[in-house]
């Protein structure tokens, strides 16, 4: 994955849960959602949901085994403009939503130590862990 979503030497992944994530985002206005990984040419959504064609991405991403925040905005509703284009804003706590922090296996050692102390001075307090996953056992 490191490879897939980042560059090589430089990527930052976060630890949370379904649950914790839930509890950031207390807003009626948005719903969290599993992705459905389906094939295309044989398989078809559900229907009956505004939100259903959201949830539904190709087999060949299933491994991202991937959640999703919806936010509906009840002023189209209203027939008024929406107050944004490509998505909505919410305040969460970072500190409840991210468990820990993970650094890529190849990121030298400067650029950790940057991102420690930037976390650091913001007084955060994740665990933050360098991926092991190309050490030997």
């Amino acid at each position: 994955m490191w490879q897939l979503y980042s560059t090589i030497d430089s990527g930052i992944a976060i630890r949370t849960t379904i649950a914790d994530l839930m509890e950031c985002v207390e807003d009626d206005n948005v719903q969290i959602g599993e992705v459905r990984y389906i094939d295309y040419d044989s398989e078809y959504m559900d229907e009956g949901n505004l939100f259903y064609p959201f949830l539904y991405k190709r087999k060949s991403f299933v491994h991202e085994k991937e959640i999703r925040l919806l936010c509906r905005d009840n002023s189209i509703i209203l027939g008024q403009l929406p107050e944004f284009e490509n998505g909505c804003f919410k305040t969460v706590d970072i500190e409840k939503l991210i468990t820990s922090v993970y650094l890529s296996p190849l990121m030298p050692e400067w650029e950790e130590n940057t991102i420690r102390n930037v976390l650091n001075s913001l007084g955060v307090n994740f665990e933050i862990i360098k991926s092991n996953l190309y050490n030997m056992i």
